[in-house]
């Protein structure tokens, strides 16, 4: 199984990088806007992007791993994707995140 971590609201995906040294197979992803670009406006939007990055990188039987911010993106990727979501680590949730908010 590979691991793949979702940062939070205002960080990038270097709040990974000691998970990401130990667990070689590791991905740390970097949500749209951050660093640079345009924002995902909406928990769903930014699903969406993650489902289209699973798909276009052919992930397999993946974990997702979130923090803050992360955890309603990977919840909201397991109630949309439940038969690609083999199993979650939730950190920090954001139980005030509308779906409707992402920073």
């Amino acid at each position: 199984m590979q691991l793949l971590f979702i940062h939070g609201s205002g960080a990038t995906s270097r709040v990974w990088r000691y998970q990401s040294a130990f667990f070689t197979d590791a991905l740390a992803i970097d949500l749209p806007g951050r660093p640079g670009g345009e924002f995902c406006t909406t928990i769903e939007s930014a699903t969406t992007w993650l489902k289209a990055y699973v798909d276009e990188n052919q992930l397999e039987d993946f974990v997702l791993i979130g923090h803050s911010l992360g955890t309603a993106i990977a919840l909201q990727y397991a109630l949309t994707y439940p038969t690609e979501t083999k199993a979650m680590c939730l950190s920090a949730e954001a139980p005030d995140y509308g779906s409707t908010r992402t920073h």
